[in-house]
């Protein structure tokens, strides 16, 4: 998928294979996306009664919904964002230890 807008800020990440491109996975986008909205919904459960794991739930959602987006566009992280499992069973994505 090409696409112009925001191209000079991607380059840099795939320059230095924090990003790298896949073939555009609108499944695997949308499986994260629900995901993500499952996040949402658990965090707005949490929210009044443990506010750390709402955070959580909520950090997971923006992630997981971020990573779609890239999936979408056909691009992929190749290492976590955080310290979190290397291997997201989600999509499919297994992150390189070293780009």
């Amino acid at each position: 998928m090409a696409w112009d807008q925001g191209r000079a800020t991607v380059e840099n990440p795939i320059k230095t294979g924090m990003l790298e491109g896949v073939p555009p996975n609108l499944s695997a986008a949308q499986s994260l996306v629900d995901v993500a909205e499952t996040h949402l919904a658990s965090a707005l459960t949490l929210a009044e009664t443990d506010t750390v794991l709402a955070y959580d739930a909520l950090h997971g959602a923006n992630r997981k919904a971020l990573i779609a987006i890239l999936l979408a566009q056909g691009l992929r992280p190749t290492r976590p964002p955080c310290a979190e499992s290397a291997d997201d069973s989600t999509t499919g994505t297994h992150y390189r230890e070293d780009p």
